[in-house]
């Protein structure tokens, strides 16, 4: 139970950063968004959150082993695009070829951190 609540915490600590970005709304408005996405983390399962944990470690993963993300919008969705891309070969690999299904959740975690990413602009 402790580690759930653990991954709440974290998935709690990386919204709240990514509403601050949030262009163009007022102090209210974020705090009412902030608000409604506390109670959506709050009735999520254990396997979001465990997908969330595991999202927001891959982006730190990410950002220690790249620094320096681009800033520009064409390269960060490449990036994107590159990750789902290996997600689709992951998931054609275990239909065909009897890959590991395990390799479609890793890519999958990869696609979702570095949506994250691109989204945050980090």
């Amino acid at each position: 139970m402790n580690k759930n609540k653990n991954l709440y915490h974290e998935g709690l600590k990386i919204l709240r950063g990514a509403i601050k970005m949030k262009p163009k709304t007022t102090v209210m408005t974020r705090l009412e968004t902030r608000k409604s996405i506390i109670e959506r983390v709050k009735n999520l399962d254990t396997a979001h959150l465990g997908a969330i944990g595991a999202i927001l470690r891959e982006v730190e993963k990410a950002r220690d082993q790249h620094p320096d993300y681009p800033k520009d919008i064409i390269h960060r969705s490449a990036i994107v695009s590159e990750e789902t891309g290996e997600l689709t070969r992951a998931c054609l690999q275990h239909k065909y070829e009897d890959g590991d299904f395990h390799e479609c959740i890793k890519e999958s975690i990869q696609v979702g951190a570095m949506a994250v990413r691109f989204i945050t602009q980090r």
